[in-house]
């Protein structure tokens, strides 16, 4: 199979563009043909992967800032579909990403190629309307800039990229219930899933269970209300686990006005507010759990992390967790401050409890990895292939006999 996989920026940076990079690296040691188009390259891919850039000049990249992030993504967009448009050797699929992919998309289906679009998040309505719930919740407005502050303009420009792609790259069940609720059509919308590096985020060798009540939790990530860190801070409150010595580590920076939140409960027991880390595996290894309250995402990377680590998660049904509730996971409904909170007493009431859920999650902390994320990634590309195949729209998938 031959794939073109466009990135609007630095592949292999921080976020969501380290997703994109271990796609395209597990797409490679599969066997697939990836001619990547990419903004700049932050991280060097396999030497087998055909590696184009388009906002670099004589090596160097240009900052997006100096054209104006808006231009640079059309400049992406507009490049990769021109020579889409050209080439004589075209693939099976074309995977984009949002906000660089209407021209590539169009040209995909000008040549009859399938064109999918990754969909790291929930439908943007949902995610703004969500949004909009808790900033009225915990008076603190998202910041400029924030991807779910209410934009009408860019969720007209996302409905038209949904509209353009044969299939949405959706990476939970969550997720994807969400571009259904919104009126996607169902076969459009493709579940797939992410994942963690397992050499980094792996469990210590030291760990032992915590004497009951002392339950050790973290939560990792930015300070803000679609987090639902108001939530999680309430329900340990709620749950007094933190008078019997447990222990609650949030670590990340506040968005503005969530200090304010955060000061309510800075003095109650067991809890500690600490600047982001780029050593989350060391705080993940440390703790027992991972509590993530969020009200909406597509499929949070850190729970990923935390549980090949060997943390029990205790998440919201937002989170977009891949893990089986109530053998290695709580999960409740968003903004269920007292179900979080009784989850938060159960597991540190028993520590047998929390060793056996322990267990579960090991056992399975290879699905949890980024090679298993390519399998699941290669998978949903043969059958939108096949898809199209049937439908007339392409011919036989190129270089079969690769795979």
């Amino acid at each position: 199979m031959k794939v073109w996989y466009s990135f609007p920026h630095p592949i292999g940076a921080p976020g969501i563009a380290t997703v994109a990079w271990h796609q395209v690296r597990g797409l490679a040691a599969r066997g697939v043909e990836v001619v990547c188009w990419a903004a700049a390259v932050a991280r060097p891919l396999p030497p087998d992967v055909e590696v184009h850039t388009t906002l670099t000049v004589v090596g160097r990249r240009v900052p997006p800032r100096l054209v104006g992030v808006g231009r640079a993504w059309s400049w992406h967009d507009r490049r990769v579909a021109a020579a889409l448009r050209r080439t004589a050797h075209p693939p099976d699929l074309v995977h984009t990403w949002p906000a660089a992919c209407l021209a590539t998309l169009g040209a995909a289906r000008a040549r009859r190629l399938p064109g999918v679009r990754e969909a790291p998040s929930a439908h943007t309505a949902e995610a703004f309307a969500q949004a909009a719930r808790e900033q009225e919740r915990t008076g603190v407005v998202l910041p400029p800039g924030h991807p779910f502050r209410a934009d009408q303009a860019r969720l007209a420009r996302e409905e038209e990229e949904f509209a353009a792609a044969d299939a949405l790259l959706v990476p939970s069940a969550a997720a994807a219930a969400t571009y259904r609720a919104r009126g996607i059509a169902p076969a459009q919308v493709v579940e797939h899933r992410y994942g963690c590096d397992l050499s980094v985020y792996h469990p210590g060798a030291s760990w032992t269970p915590p004497p009951a009540g002392a339950l050790r939790v973290a939560y990792v990530g930015r300070i803000e209300p679609t987090k639902g860190v108001h939530d999680a801070l309430e329900a340990w409150v709620r749950s007094g686990v933190g008078g019997r010595g447990g222990r609650f580590v949030l670590v990340g920076e506040a968005v503005a006005g969530m200090e304010r939140v955060l000061g309510r409960y800075r003095g109650a027991p067991g809890v500690e507010v600490r600047p982001f880390t780029d050593d989350v595996a060391a705080v993940l290894r440390d703790v027992d759990a991972l509590v993530l309250a969020s009200v909406t995402e597509g499929s949070a990377l850190v729970t990923y992390e935390a549980q090949a680590c060997g943390c029990v998660l205790l998440v919201s049904d937002a989170a977009g967790a891949d893990c089986r509730p109530d053998l290695d996971a709580f999960v409740y409904p968003a903004r269920d401050v007292d179900r979080l909170a009784a989850a938060l007493r159960r597991l540190a009431d028993d520590p047998d409890l929390l060793v056996r859920m322990r267990h579960a999650v090991l056992a399975r902390r290879e699905r949890l990895g980024w090679d298993a994320a390519a399998d699941r990634l290669l998978d949903r590309y043969r059958e939108v292939v096949a898809r199209a195949r049937t439908a007339g729209r392409r011919p036989p998938i190129s270089g079969e006999g690769r795979e």
